[in-house]
């Protein structure tokens, strides 16, 4: 699957289906590979599942780093014998390293996986709960590791009033003829905004968090501004790209998607573009 995705993000930017899916699935096996040397090899029970008990040194930084650097070497020499681009597969190494196994390791137990529902739980937050309208909501749910990662993926952007992720004093913002409880400028500095009506509940605030963090990841990687070279700057095109990705994550992080949530995006890139989104 890592290795799927991978061709169909560097397909998305001219790159090869081949090259990409090469990259992904090379940086996905190796970082695999340093996973298991962060294992002692025995195991504990947690929550009545055998758990792989882990090595001091998987818990230092320098081992995270080298989980990214062995991935995105893989991915770019594994892109340039498939045909494509050493430099591509090097990001999409990055990329395929830090979503699918870095995670991984800022994880506390079995338990913690990329859920939303999952995050408030163990942070002892009601779903449905009041959420106060402060950057201290938004650094609550950063402080959790799973969302943090997300976090990292998107750049790590500074919160606060002036920051790269701000609260707007509205409830809501209008952008292409759409209203938006938050939006992330990705035409321009990337810069997030999260409105009033993001913080309606802990639930709602969680799941705009992590879709406005994937378009910032879009943007930090470089994406967003190959897909308007491709696309001829067609900024309708690319926007929906973009949230054609964003609502797939969100979707994985346990969105319970309503109709045409993912099929909607879609539609309106393949009616201009047939095909180019699967």
């Amino acid at each position: 699957m890592h290795g799927i995705t991978g061709g169909m993000m560097s397909e998305l930017q001219d790159g090869s289906f081949a090259s990409g899916l090469a990259s992904a699935a090379a940086s996905s096996l190796v970082s695999s590979g340093i996973e298991g040397i962060g294992e002692t090899g025995g195991t504990a029970c947690v929550n009545g599942k055998d758990v792989p008990i882990m090595t001091e040194f998987s818990k230092t930084p320098g081992f995270k780093a080298l989980m990214l650097a062995s991935g995105g070497l893989s991915g770019g020499l594994s892109s340039s014998i498939a045909g494509g681009n050493f430099f591509d597969g090097v990001r999409q190494g990055l990329i395929t390293s830090g979503l699918n196994h870095l995670a991984h390791y800022v994880a506390n137990s079995i338990e913690e996986r990329h859920t939303v529902k999952g995050v408030l739980k163990r942070l002892g937050l009601n779903p449905s709960g009041q959420t106060p309208k402060t950057y201290a909501s938004l650094k609550l749910l950063l402080s959790d590791s799973a969302m943090n990662s997300q976090y990292f993926m998107g750049g790590s952007p500074t919160v606060g009033d002036g920051g790269q992720l701000s609260i707007g004093k509205e409830d809501y913002y209008v952008t292409n003829g759409e209203r938006a409880v938050a939006t992330t400028d990705v035409f321009g500095n990337g810069n997030i905004v999260m409105y009033g009506d993001s913080f309606k509940n802990w639930e709602t605030l969680g799941y705009n968090l992590v879709h406005e963090l994937d378009h910032r990841f879009q943007f930090v990687m470089g994406y967003t501004s190959r897909w308007l070279q491709k696309y001829h700057n067609d900024k309708n095109v690319v926007y929906n790209i973009g949230e054609y990705f964003a609502h797939i994550t969100v979707t994985n992080w346990g969105f319970n998607a309503p109709a045409g949530y993912i099929s909607s995006p879609r539609s309106n890139v393949n009616n201009i573009y047939p095909n180019t989104l699967k």
